[in-house]
C-alpha cells in the first residue's frame, strides 16, 4: 500500500506539473473523434423550378462518425499555424412521395432513392496571439480552406451526383480561459459571411492537460453554412460532440 501511494504521488508531480508549459511547445498533433448528427441538409440542384428541394438529413438521422486531424506549429511567440483535415461523408435512402429532379435528372416516386453526402474540409490557418496573462490566451487569424462536397442520388440504374471543390476565406478566433494549471475552457471558431453564401464552424471544449505533452478536450461543435445562388441551393447544419487527444512536443 505504501509503495501504491508513493508512485501515485510521484505520478501527480510528473504530470501534474509544469502543465502550463504545453503552450511553449514548437509542434501540437490533435485527434479529434465526433459523433455528428445533421439538423438540416437542404439541396436543390439547379436552384430553379428544374430542380427539387429536398433534405439528405431525412436520408439518415443516426450518428455519424467524423474525426478530424490538426497539426499546429508555434513559429513564434505569438505567431503561430495550423493545419486542418476534416473528411466528412454520410449516405441514407428515402422515400418521396412526388418524383425528384435532381441536376437534370429524375427520381421516381414510391421507390427508395439512396443519397450520398461529402463534404471533406482542407484548411491552413495563420494566428496572431494578442493578448496573454494568467487567465486568458486570445488569438485573431485568417484560415484558407479547400472544400471537396459532393451530392449524389441513385435508383437503381439512374444515378447523378453534383461536386464541387473551392476555396474559402474564413477569419479565426480562439480563446482559452483557464480555470487552473491544469484546466481550461477554449472556444474556437472559423467563420465569414457573404453574398454568395456563409460558413461557420465554432466549437466550445473543456481541456485538462495531463502533462507538458498531454492534453485531453471534451465538447461541442456546430457546423452551418452553405450557398444560395442562380445554380445551386445547398445548407447544411450539423452538430458534434467531440473527445480529442492532443500531443505536444
Amino acid at each position: 500500500m505504501k509503495i501504491l501511494l508513493i508512485l501515485i504521488f510521484l505520478g501527480f508531480q510528473v504530470f501534474g506539473s509544469e502543465t502550463e508549459n504545453n503552450e511553449t511547445k514548437k509542434f501540437r498533433f490533435d485527434f479529434e473523434g465526433a459523433l455528428a448528427w445533421q439538423s438540416l441538409n437542404r439541396n436543390q440542384i439547379p436552384n430553379s423550378s428544374d430542380g427539387t428541394r429536398f433534405d439528405l438529413a431525412d436520408f439518415n438521422r443516426s450518428a455519424i462518425f467524423a474525426p478530424r486531424f490538426y497539426l499546429s506549429y508555434q513559429l513564434s511567440e505569438n505567431h503561430s499555424l495550423r493545419a486542418l483535415v476534416f473528411p466528412f461523408e454520410t449516405t441514407g435512402s428515402k422515400t418521396f412521395d412526388s418524383s425528384v429532379k435532381f441536376d437534370g435528372t429524375t427520381f421516381a416516386a414510391g421507390q427508395a432513392i439512396q443519397g450520398k453526402y461529402r463534404f471533406h474540409s482542407y484548411r491552413l490557418s495563420y494566428r496572431y496571439q494578442f493578448l496573454k496573462n494568467e487567465d486568458w490566451i486570445l488569438k485573431v487569424g485568417f484560415t484558407a480552406k479547400i472544400r471537396n462536397a459532393l451530392v449524389a442520388l441513385s435508383q437503381g440504374a439512374t444515378s447523378k451526383e453534383y461536386s464541387n471543390v473551392g476555396f474559402v476565406p474564413l477569419l479565426n478566433f480562439n480563446a482559452k480561459y483557464f480555470l487552473s494549471p491544469q484546466w481550461r475552457l477554449e472556444f474556437d471558431m472559423d467563420a465569414l459571411a457573404a453574398p454568395q453564401g456563409r460558413a461557420e464552424d465554432v466549437t466550445l471544449q473543456t481541456w485538462y492537460s495531463l502533462s507538458p505533452t498531454w492534453d485531453f478536450g471534451l465538447g461541442y461543435r456546430t457546423l452551418e453554412g452553405g450557398a444560395d445562388n442562380s445554380k445551386v441551393y445547398t445548407f447544411a447544419w450539423l452538430h458534434f460532440v467531440t473527445l480529442t487527444t492532443a500531443f505536444s512536443w
